[in-house]
C-alpha cells in the first residue's frame, strides 16, 4: 500500500491512497484500489503494465479491439480506428480508447489465448520495441522485442479519472489462460 497523504506534500501535494492487491488462482487478479483523501477533486490517470511472453511476436495477434479508436504514439499521436485484430510487422505504441471489458492474446506458437478481462477501465496501450528501440532500451536484452508484448489497462486520455473527494475507484485485470489445439 501506498499513502501519500502524509508527509509527502513535496513530492505529491494530494491526500490519497493506493493499494495493489494481487490474488494468484487458476486466473491472476490485480486490483488497484485509488482512494481520493483529500478535501478537493483529484483528477488520476494510471496503467497496470502487463508483460507477456510470447512465441513470436510476429505470429501473435490481439482481438478484442476491433471497434476500439487509438492513438499512434509514433505518428504524432494521431487517431486511428482498429481494423481486425492487431498484427505486429513493427515498432507499436498505441493507446486505445473504448476498450471492451473483455480481449485476448492468441499465440498460436505456443498454442494458447490469453485472456484479459477489465473493470473499472475504457482504454489500453499496446507496446512493443521492435528491432532498434529495443537496443536503445537499458535493461532490454536486444533480441528480446520478438519474444513480449505488453498490454496494459488504463485510465489514460479520455478516460482519466476525477475523484471527488472521498470517492474511491477499483481498477481490475483478471488474467487467465486457455490452451488451443
Amino acid at each position: 500500500m501506498l499513502d501519500v497523504s502524509n508527509g509527502h506534500e513535496h513530492y505529491w501535494p494530494h491526500s490519497a491512497k493506493l493499494e495493489l492487491q494481487v490474488c494468484l488462482t487458476d486466473t491472476l487478479t490485480l486490483r488497484l484500489n485509488n482512494y481520493n483523501l483529500g478535501h478537493e477533486a483529484l483528477a488520476i490517470s494510471q496503467a497496470l503494465h502487463s508483460y507477456f511472453a510470447i512465441s513470436d511476436i510476429r505470429h501473435i495477434q490481439l482481438t478484442g479491439f476491433e471497434q476500439s479508436t487509438y492513438h499512434d504514439c509514433l505518428q504524432q499521436w494521431q487517431a486511428k480506428a482498429q481494423a481486425g485484430a492487431i498484427t505486429f510487422n513493427g515498432e507499436t505504441d498505441r493507446v486505445y480508447l473504448n476498450v471492451p471489458t473483455q480481449v485476448q492474446l492468441i499465440d498460436s506458437g505456443w498454442q494458447r489465448r490469453i485472456q484479459l478481462q477489465a473493470q473499472g477501465s475504457h482504454s489500453a496501450i499496446v507496446w512493443n520495441p521492435w528491432i532498434d528501440k529495443a537496443r536503445q532500451l537499458s535493461g532490454f536484452a536486444d533480441e528480446a522485442w520478438s519474444n513480449m508484448v505488453c498490454i496494459e489497462t488504463a485510465n489514460v486520455l479520455d478516460d482519466h479519472l476525477t475523484l471527488n473527494a472521498g470517492e474511491h475507484h477499483q481498477l481490475v485485470l483478471e488474467i487467465s489462460c486457455t490452451t488451443q489445439p
